[in-house]
């Protein structure tokens, strides 16, 4: 009996000081921050993927990368959805509308402004310069291009409005810019520039920007607009 006990307590030992397999010691990272010369192959070769899987995984609109920027590696888990966004899909050729219900709720119609971004078929409300609401679009197509430059909305028809020019189109939560023809209003997104030089907007937000936008409202149309990156909290360190 007091063999056995040793021999029992010999295994429990040798298996107590066993060392850590070289997977569980090092996991598999789950991003990976990119630094000057890198590429996507490269970052890709290093962590035994294919290029196209990160621009994937990450929605890049290109194969140029930022010094700095985090990129997913596949095999990572999908981070937790933030309870505060809601997302709608639109259609099947651009990303889904989100709403950030957290930023909304603080929107008075005094805080809010627009931004149109041409090249990626986006538009922005802002709330004090935080995105509330970022959705995709449907602007001017080739020859009839949405003008660049900064507006405020200057009329407001929520129904009854339709176009004079291109027969009878309806164009409800219509918006206009400035003293334009150009305007923001519900219309078909088929997941590129396809307009008259309008800004159609889905049906399921254009209530809500219509909503939270009045007579006044700035609206920046741009080539390409960059979201501002949340800055951190600032630490006080006592002395």
């Amino acid at each position: 009996m007091k063999s056995i006990s040793c021999i029992i307590l010999a295994v429990l030992t040798f298996t107590a000081v066993l060392p850590l397999s070289a997977n569980a010691a090092n996991p598999k990272p789950t991003t990976y921050v990119v630094k000057k010369g890198d590429t996507l192959s490269r970052i890709a070769r290093i962590h035994g993927c294919h290029w196209k899987e990160l621009v994937r995984l990450n929605k890049l609109k290109s194969e140029i990368i930022a010094i700095g920027l985090e990129l997913r590696l596949p095999g990572a888990s999908t981070p937790p959805q933030d309870p505060n966004i809601t997302t709608i899909k639109i259609n099947s050729k651009q990303d889904p509308a989100t709403l950030n219900k957290q930023v909304l709720a603080k929107a008075t119609s005094q805080n809010t402004s627009i931004i149109v971004d041409l090249s990626r078929q986006r538009a922005f409300l802002l709330v004090d310069g935080a995105v509330a609401i970022n959705t995709p679009v449907s602007t001017g197509k080739a020859g009839n291009s949405t003008p660049k430059g900064m507006f405020k909305i200057t009329e407001r028809v929520e129904s009854g409005k339709t176009s004079n020019k291109y027969d009878d189109a309806p164009m409800p939560y219509w918006m206009r810019l400035g003293t334009s023809p150009i305007g923001l209003h519900i219309g078909h997104l088929p997941g590129s520039p396809a307009s008259h030089g309008c800004i159609r907007l889905p049906k399921s937000i254009a209530p809500l920007i219509f909503a939270n936008t009045k007579s006044g409202t700035p609206v920046s149309i741009q080539d390409q607009w960059e979201a501002p990156t949340p800055r951190p909290p600032v630490m006080l360190v006592s002395q």
